[in-house]
């Protein structure tokens, strides 16, 4: 019997892939001659069910993930590379954002960028990156995302982890929220129920346990108030219905791949409302200027440029303590010496090329 677990063991292994296979010594061990045709037939034979394995599976493409040749200055490049490749220019100022607007001439179009196939592999790898650098605790069990915000994003990233995904309704301004006309109602488990199930669009799995933590997943984020309010509303009605199938499902975790701008009051809501926020970096107007002048594509020196002064400014985020990057957030005068507030004239460069292609 304990050979045979060895064995098993060493199917699982060899059809992670984990070990490389040029290596002379541990390939032979574990794969020999030919490998299993698949990873789930040696968890079958464990005597595992054919549904539980997929979880297993997944957990499997995790570790193989993490042990990738993969670092935190690839992800820097590549979300500079990804960022000059969906930046759109207008002739005027904009605004976008709601309770924190962001007003710029430099819009950021990941919303549409998703849509294009490279450009969707892109930011799924560099996401599942900075998933597995903070998420301590192996596969999140489902993915929220604000209405507003990218939700085929979200779904790419709950499907990579063969995970549900829900569609937060937000509470301002949306004609298919479900909303009590009276609000003197009381929130009975009944009505908890079905604003959960109207407001967060979406199911959760039914194998639950425990332990089912989850993860809210957007593309990028300005003040984070529609963020803060889904994360609250979820945690509520979780606990006003009594929790889902004897389960009480949390969040506790916020991953977007960059910051548009730096609010001052932004830590501060991510603090009172006891969640943890994660992401690559941060941006200004004058740095949104000189990567849209200096053309698409980028070279490496022009992104090895952006990267150390957005070192310079404290706008890098995966080398740096939680302490150091709340004390870089609140600053008020750092960027004085900077050229974005008189960005139109910071930088002369012309734009080499387009974008992207949808």
């Amino acid at each position: 019997m304990f050979l045979l677990g060895l064995d098993t063991v060493r199917a699982i292994i060899s059809a992670s892939g984990i070990v490389p296979e040029n290596d002379k010594f541990l390939s032979r061990i574990i794969y020999g001659k030919k490998r299993p045709a698949t990873v789930k037939e040696a968890l079958i034979e464990l005597g595992y069910k054919p549904l539980r394995t997929e979880g297993i599976i997944n957990e499997f493409k995790f570790i193989k993930d993490r042990l990738i040749n993969k670092d935190d200055d690839w992800c820097y490049k590549e979300l500079i590379r990804l960022i000059n490749q969906c930046m759109v220019k207008f002739d005027e100022e904009i605004q976008y954002g709601e309770d924190s607007p962001v007003r710029t001439k430099y819009y950021i179009d990941t919303m549409s960028g998703i849509h294009n196939p490279e450009i969707q592999e892109k930011m799924k790898d560099i996401m599942t990156y900075l998933i597995n650098k903070y998420y301590k605790k192996g596969i999140p069990k489902f993915i929220i995302t604000p209405k507003n915000g990218n939700l085929l994003f979200g779904k790419v990233i709950a499907i990579s982890y063969s995970i549900p995904v829900l569609f937060h309704k937000p509470t301002k301004n949306n004609p298919s929220r479900a909303t009590n006309v009276t609000q003197t109602v009381p929130y009975t488990k009944s009505r908890a129920e079905s604003e959960f199930k109207v407001n967060f669009e979406g199911s959760l799995s039914s194998d639950m346990t425990k332990k089912h933590d989850g993860i809210l997943v957007d593309c990028n984020v300005a003040g984070g108030t529609q963020i803060i309010e889904a994360v609250e509303e979820f945690r509520k009605l979780i606990r006003l219905q009594g929790g889902i199938n004897n389960c009480h499902p949390t969040i506790k975790h916020v991953f977007t791949l960059f910051r548009v701008n730096d609010d001052p009051g932004f830590d501060k809501r991510f603090e009172d409302a006891k969640t943890k926020f994660h992401c690559i970096l941060m941006l200004s107007e004058d740095i949104k200027i000189k990567i849209y002048n200096q053309g698409y594509p980028l070279s490496d020196g022009e992104i090895d440029a952006i990267i150390n002064e957005l070192e310079q400014r404290g706008y890098l985020f995966l080398r740096q303590s939680k302490k150091n990057r709340r004390a870089k957030s609140t600053r008020n005068t750092e960027d004085n010496n900077h050229p974005q507030n008189n960005p139109d004239s910071a930088i002369t460069t012309e734009k080499k090329g387009d974008n992207y292609e949808s």
